[in-house]
């Protein structure tokens, strides 16, 4: 049995506010395969196209004569295979979808000897069309609902989120693709539903390579359960089906709070244990400076408690004992160019007493933002560096996280002082090469000014908008999770490789949309 790879591109133009057509294309006699029928842009992969990407723009510039600057592309989808009637050849197609950017260059359109026509058809007519085999399904890999494909934009461009909370949207997206019931129309049966919520799934843990690991750890836990379900309830209507996803889903976003307490609850055992009642004597002139960068929801949420802890601790003192010179300082690097550390400043402020407090714990508590670079002016006093992990790898606990956290890592080691991660487990996932995620210049050069914009022009001068990069678990003293460690709540990296070699198989879940 012969297996060939094969593109598919559809292309879309929508007007105004109309419903987007979709460009239809008609085989003509003198192709080899599905003469007459109808398709999209489709040709074999060959041995010297560097991707299925370049074969697609070269059978669009062929077929249509439409170039690359005529298009922009929406979403690659996940191959799918599918099996020739004549049991001969075993085609394994690659999808995509790009739009077309100007209506004037619908007119530039010209098809080629492979085809005798074109029509321009609403997708949902393209039941009405007899096409090549399995075309609505490879359109539907990469033609999502209208809300998904809002909500995949929108978690595209989400830069100030952390990593929790976009697999919180993620949830929300499939959600949405679940209750607006569209992919009932293309369904035969439960479990092909459920197949075309797992490519929903497969989009949302494309759409942030740096964000990937919790979104799939997310994603890919609700998905394997509505099939577990599935197969141990057999005959199960799309209405039932669809209300258990959505129970599955709510419960995975309840799990991330239960989550949250419980690492608030090892946070401050593990670095802060003179808070609990038997060792309330060791906070006496204890001054705690942490260092943090960023935004992140799990450290604010520890931040919180700390807070929290230092002034019900305050509150209990006699005047006598409330002289005593315990301090608790956060320093927040502000984190150019969004500056998420500014946002995680404001709202732990609203914890903070007011000048107006008839106690000193005004002037106890301290929170200050500091520029990015001047982390080794503050390093000397600190007594804790913390900061989250967008990933973390499961084979040697390496961390992802945003720009500056190298910086802040070595800075600690230089003046010898402890690093800790503060994230849930389900930020470990496999080793990742950093990706270089680069962002728009215009999020740095806003704030130069126009005459330095301008003057730049023409000008081999770059402005660099990095937002990820590694650090090595070799500079990090532990991790602070939902979890607890083998002798406390630290976690260490064997413990890390020991989740990781639980969950790895995971993401295979996916390998099931090419069968």
């Amino acid at each position: 049995m012969k297996e060939r790879h094969v593109v598919t591109s559809f292309l879309i133009y929508t007007k105004g506010n109309e419903e987007s057509k979709l460009l239809l294309l008609k085989r003509s006699d003198k192709v080899s395969t599905y003469q007459n029928f109808w398709a999209g842009i489709s040709g074999g992969i060959e041995t010297n196209d560097s991707s299925p990407f370049e074969r697609a723009l070269k059978e669009i510039q062929e077929e249509t004569s439409l170039s690359f600057n005529d298009l922009t592309l929406i979403r690659i989808g996940k191959s799918l295979t599918i099996l020739a009637e004549n049991l001969q050849i075993v085609w394994k197609v690659y999808p995509f979808l790009f739009r077309i950017n100007l209506q004037s260059s619908i007119n530039k359109i010209q098809i080629d000897w492979e085809h005798q026509t074109y029509e321009w058809i609403k997708p949902s007519e393209l039941t009405n069309y007899e096409c090549v085999p399995n075309l609505l399904e490879t359109l539907y890999r990469v033609y999502l609902p209208s809300r998904v494909h809002k909500g995949l934009n929108d978690l595209f461009k989400d830069r100030s989120s952390g990593a929790q909370e976009l697999s919180t949207k993620a949830l929300d997206i499939l959600k949405e693709g679940i209750i607006n019931k569209e992919y009932r129309k293309i369904s035969k049966n439960a479990f092909e539903l459920w197949k075309n919520w797992l490519n929903i799934g497969w989009h949302l843990v494309q759409i942030r390579p740096n964000m990937k690991a919790s979104i799939s750890f997310s994603i890919v836990n609700v998905l394997k359960r509505c099939k577990e379900i599935l197969q141990d309830r057999g005959e199960i209507t799309f209405e039932e089906f669809e209300n258990i996803g959505i129970d599955i889903i709510n419960q995975m976003k309840t799990s991330f709070k239960e989550n949250e307490e419980k690492i608030k609850k090892n946070f401050l055992k593990a670095l802060f244990p003179y808070f609990e009642e038997k060792q309330k004597q060791l906070l006496k002139n204890k001054n705690i400076h942490i260092i943090t960068l960023s935004y992140s929801s799990t450290i604010y949420l520890s931040l919180c408690s700390l807070i929290q802890k230092f002034i019900d601790h305050h509150s209990t003192l006699s005047k006598e004992e409330d002289h005593n010179t315990s301090s608790l300082t956060i320093t927040i690097m502000e984190s150019r160019p969004l500056n998420e550390g500014v946002t995680l400043a404001q709202k732990l402020s609203l914890l903070l007493p007011t000048s107006s407090s008839t106690s000193d714990i005004y002037n106890k508590i301290c929170i200050q933002i500091i520029t990015d670079v001047s982390c080794n002016y503050f390093m000397p006093s600190v007594t804790h560096v913390l900061f989250s992990a967008d990933h973390i790898s499961g084979n040697n606990g390496d961390i992802i996280n945003k720009i500056g956290s190298l910086s802040l890592t070595l800075s600690a080691k230089y003046f010898n002082k402890p690093v800790y991660i503060i994230s849930s487990s389900n930020k470990i996932a496999s080793t990742l090469e950093e990706e270089k995620e680069e962002n728009d210049s215009i999020e740095l050069t806003n704030s130069y000014g126009q005459y330095w914009i301008n003057s730049i022009k023409g000008k081999n001068v770059l402005v660099r908008n990095i937002y990820f990069e590694m650090v090595e678990s070799k500079f990090i003293n532990g991790y602070i999770m939902e979890i607890e460690g083998d002798n406390n709540s630290i976690v260490d990296i064997s413990k890390i490789k020991e989740l990781w070699n639980q969950r790895k198989d995971t993401e295979k879940i996916f390998d099931e949309l090419e069968m």
